[in-house]
């Protein structure tokens, strides 16, 4: 019991005294007053109801001479009944009360529940299509360096995410040539002036590959950038087969004239080269001959001789060989090759080495021109090696293709020259139009021709070709 249970007694007692003589209203709300302060002090009814029972107890051992006992019985029940009001209110309130914090808490745990589940969800399927995009997608900070990337990323750059998170993107994944550029592209990705562009990135194994991006500004809260998502499309081989395409095009175009100059050259020339030939045999009877003539004969039939190869290679631009293909094994041809001129390349002080796999699988191929493309190749390579050097062949079959690459290590090519342009050249004599024949046939095969410069110095020439199951060729 509280300390407050004697002072409650002596009230109700007060009451029932009051109450009794005089039933006014305001004594009933006396007694509810102090039901309530019974309630504040946190008494039960039990409580309540003891007090109430002592009060009327002691009230009526006042009262015993009195013949009003059944009328104070009934009084009191009227006070006590009041003063309990206050109780079954709380005790309602506090029922009706929990039943809807039950029910709330019980709605709420439903819609938490129900929310979470959509949220795992998304989060799972969101996940789902970060794990199995082909697309890259990269996650940088504001200063450049790796957050996170997906796992097409890894298979792109053969880089696993725990071997680069934190470190630097512009030291790690771009040429050195291109990191300027692409940091200021990053910087105003940042302040949202541009979304993204085409550049290249390099591999694990140093192979660049071409990624057309789209990036976004990422922002915390208080709007303040924090970093750069960026989805990426690996354009690589797009961006080769539409080269092809424009190689092709431009071939098409140098076919077309080809042709012409055949036609307005090729007969004139023709009957220049006769006329001279009968020429230089009139002279060759005259008893005293005139060195200045013979000499300018001489430098006629020469310079007969380079426009009349001049044409023969214009001639396959025109279109005029025929191919006939059938499977092919690119390393047999690399052999004949090497067994015909090797001994040549020897008297020139060339080393040979052959690193080509006997069961390299067979190509499609018209064997005399893909023999063609490789005796061309390598005579560049010797040519380039006037001090002699070592001459390496070598083959692979990356996924559907067969590659054979030619590597010398002579003075190398000069920066910023196109060795396919026509009428180009690094040689004091030629007519700057073999690459050009040699890459037109290995356009009829549907591969193409690559070269480079690689850092210890020497000089690859790549020829790609599809493989023969991947391939369907009509002569």
């Amino acid at each position: 019991m509280s300390d407050i249970t004697p002072h409650l007694t002596d009230e109700f007692i007060t009451l029932l005294s009051d109450y009794f003589t005089r039933k006014e209203e305001v004594i009933l709300e006396r007694a509810y007053e102090l039901g309530r302060r019974a309630v504040g002090a946190k008494l039960t009814v039990l409580d309540m109801v003891t007090i109430q029972q002592d009060a009327l107890v002691k009230f009526l051992l006042g009262m015993l001479g009195s013949e009003n006992i059944a009328d104070i019985t009934k009084t009191a029940a009227e006070l006590f009944s009041e003063s309990l009001a206050p109780f079954e209110l709380a005790q309602r309130s506090s029922q009706e009360g929990t039943v809807i914090l039950r029910n709330l808490k019980e709605a709420l745990e439903s819609r938490v529940a129900e929310q979470t589940e959509e949220i795992r969800r998304e989060k799972d399927f969101a996940q789902k299509l970060v794990e199995t995009a082909q697309v890259i997608i990269l996650v940088l900070d504001k200063d450049g360096r790796v957050i996170q990337y997906n796992p097409f990323m890894e298979k792109v750059s053969g880089y696993r995410l725990e071997e680069v998170r934190g470190s630097d993107w512009f030291s790690i994944f771009l040429p050195a040539s291109d990191r300027s550029r692409v940091r200021e592209l990053f910087l105003r990705v940042l302040s949202e002036t541009d979304k993204g562009g085409i550049n290249p990135i390099l591999t694990r194994d140093g192979k660049e590959r071409l990624i057309d991006w789209s990036c976004t500004n990422l922002k915390d809260g208080a709007n303040n950038s924090t970093g750069v998502l960026c989805v990426g499309q690996d354009i690589t081989e797009k961006a080769k087969l539409q080269e092809q395409l424009v190689e092709k095009e431009r071939l098409a175009a140098m076919s077309v004239t080809a042709a012409k100059l055949i036609h307005e050259i090729g007969n004139p020339l023709n009957g220049m080269s006769l006329t001279v030939t009968l020429l230089e045999r009139h002279l060759s009877v005259v008893k005293e001959q005139d060195s200045r003539v013979k000499s300018s004969i001489d430098k006629l039939l020469k310079e007969i001789s380079r426009l009349s190869q001049l044409i023969y290679d214009f001639k396959f631009f025109a279109g005029s060989e025929r191919y006939v293909f059938k499977p092919t094994s690119l390393a047999a041809v690399a052999a004949e090759v090497l067994d015909l001129e090797g001994p040549n390349y020897a008297l020139r002080g060339i080393q040979v080495e052959q690193a080509i796999p006997g069961d390299l699988p067979l190509i499609m191929a018209d064997a005399d021109k893909i023999k063609q493309v490789v005796l061309n190749l390598c005579k560049n390579a010797v040519e380039a090696m006037p001090e002699g050097g070592m001459l390496t062949l070598r083959g692979s079959n990356p996924g559907e293709n067969v590659i054979l690459e030619i590597v010398d290590t002579g003075v190398g090519i000069p920066p910023n020259l196109d060795l396919f342009t026509p009428f180009t050249t690094t040689k004091t004599s030629g007519t700057g139009l073999g690459l050009m024949i040699v890459r037109q046939i290995v356009s009829m095969h549907r591969g193409h021709l690559t070269y480079s410069r690689e850092a210890n110095s020497q000089t690859v020439f790549r020829l790609t070709l599809p493989r023969l199951q991947s391939v369907a060729v009509t002569s």
